[in-house]
């Protein structure tokens, strides 16, 4: 399965899974959030922009969408 913003989703899945079964694959788990190269301000986003903007849907989904194009997910 390939994810538009974390390009080693698999290896990451195999991390979680073995973090659940109290296993370790190569090393623990982190999460890693930092700007990409070029970018210079994220725009703010939380999981609460939906809840809190209920009526402009378009809206939560396009800042949700520029957050991840603007955002390195490492870990």
């Amino acid at each position: 399965m390939e994810l538009l913003y974390k390009n080693d989703w698999s290896k990451t899945q195999e991390r979680f899974n073995a973090f659940w079964e109290k296993e370790l694959v190569d090393r623990p788990i982190v999460q890693v959030l930092a700007r990409k190269k070029g970018v210079k301000q994220i725009i703010n986003w939380t999981g609460w922009e939906l809840l809190h903007n209920k009526e402009n849907i378009e809206e939560v989904v396009s800042k949700f969408e520029t957050y991840c194009k603007q955002t390195y997910f490492g870990g």
